[in-house]
């Protein structure tokens, strides 16, 4: 579980069924059994970016803010409405919840934020109109990142998001991610992104589990709370202490 204003981490080595996972919670894999519950506008970054290669960069970035215009375009239909000579009852509350709702997505300041995203994560002097099969594996890694930065969300599920990331970069995605609402969860080997920006940390190493992972059909995956060095340390303490017991038990069953 992932509450609002929490960054989880998710680790564990190759292999361990982090990206199956996350494409999981995302609902672009169905489960065998459970259910998974998600906010109604959850965005996910997979691993391998799925873009339209002969559309024009522009349209990836114009698709995304679609629904932040949508607003603006209903703020000027309600002013007109508002304006006419027999008014709808209920215009008034609906230009009001319009107006909250522009305010919340930043209708107004759209254009500035477009070209902060772009800038941030290094991709100001790519042509927007070249389609997007021109563009290197990072470049559209990078734009498949801002895409999902400027699309209204309540939620974010990022599998490996500092793949193709310069520092300068990765700094602008902590501070972008430290300042999201909602709740995010994170698959990443970067140990100083996640040192950086999590709340928390969930192991997919089945070692850590009570009963060490042997023989169990379900993974248990064990949560940490704190950056990746609170991390290292409480893993440390948990081996230390799986190490007395066994030493305990070893010299227990001599006797």
């Amino acid at each position: 579980t992932v509450n609002k204003g929490e960054i989880i981490g998710l680790i564990g080595e190759n292999g361990s069924g982090k990206s199956t996972l996350l494409a999981l919670i995302a609902g672009a894999l169905e489960p065998d059994q459970g259910h998974l519950y998600l906010p109604e506008r959850t965005g996910f970054l997979a691993q391998e970016t799925d873009l339209p290669f002969d559309l024009p960069v522009q349209s990836l970035i114009d698709e995304a803010v679609a629904p932040v215009r949508a607003v603006e375009t209903t703020i000027g239909e309600l002013t007109v409405a508002m304006g006419s000579e027999n008014p709808p009852a209920d215009v008034a509350d609906r230009f009001d919840e319009a107006l909250s709702r522009a305010e919340e997505l930043g209708v107004w300041n759209l254009e500035a934020r477009i070209e902060e995203i772009v800038a941030g994560l290094g991709l100001a002097d790519v042509d927007r109109s070249v389609p997007i099969r021109e563009l290197s594996g990072g470049q559209r890694r990078r734009f498949a990142l801002a895409v999902l930065l400027l699309e209204p969300h309540d939620a974010l599920i990022l599998d490996e998001p500092t793949n193709h990331l310069d520092d300068t970069a990765v700094d602008f995605l902590i501070n972008e991610l430290t300042s999201f609402k909602g709740p995010v969860l994170i698959a990443s080997h970067d140990r100083f992104f996640l040192d950086a920006v999590v709340t928390g940390l969930v192991d997919l190493d089945p070692s850590l589990g009570p009963e060490g992972g042997a023989g169990e059909e379900v993974k248990q995956a064990v949560a940490f709370g704190g950056g990746f060095t609170d991390y290292l340390k409480e893993r440390e303490h948990r081996r230390t202490r799986w190490s007395q017991l066994y030493v305990a038990q070893e010299t227990e069953r001599q006797k």
